[in-house]
């Protein structure tokens, strides 16, 4: 098992590749749809804008790597079973339907615990989201969970 002072030497403040993610127009319609928004929620959603929930959506769909190689970085396989222990989503302004969004990553913080379960790193990833001409459009803060060890 890799040191927790080894991975956070390696993890701290690493840029990790942007991307991209596009609201199209028929997302966020199934996605209100889908998640049975009353008339008076899709009433509410100002013309041209995508559902709230979407911004949550860009944020994981809009990365520029994938699920494994962020495990991989912090050395841990997927069969270990890693796993997203919680999101926080803040949104700053609605997206809009149409719009294309650079979704901008990085590693803000590695710790280490031990519970029942055995040793785990718990990884916290923000990703700022910004329109084309640079206006912040929200952010997502991601923990994930690396396993490092049987049960105590």
């Amino acid at each position: 098992m890799i040191g927790i002072d080894e991975l956070r030497a390696e993890l701290l403040a690493t840029e990790l590749p942007d991307g991209e993610f596009r609201i199209e127009g028929y997302e966020s319609w199934l996605f209100t749809d889908c998640t049975a928004a009353t008339p008076d929620v899709r009433s509410a959603l100002a013309p041209g804008t995508a559902h709230p929930m979407l911004m949550f959506v860009a944020g994981m769909r809009g990365v520029g790597y994938t699920v494994e190689g962020l495990f991989a970085l912090a050395h841990c396989a997927m069969e270990d079973g890693p796993m997203i222990a919680g999101t926080d989503v803040r949104q700053l302004r609605g997206l809009r339907v149409g719009e294309t969004v650079t979704v901008s990553s990085r590693i803000t913080a590695v710790d280490r615990k031990s519970g029942r379960s055995g040793t785990f790193d718990l990884l916290t990833v923000e990703h700022g989201i910004t329109a084309a001409d640079g206006e912040p459009v929200g952010t997502l803060v991601d923990t994930l969970m690396c396993p490092r060890g049987g049960a105590r």
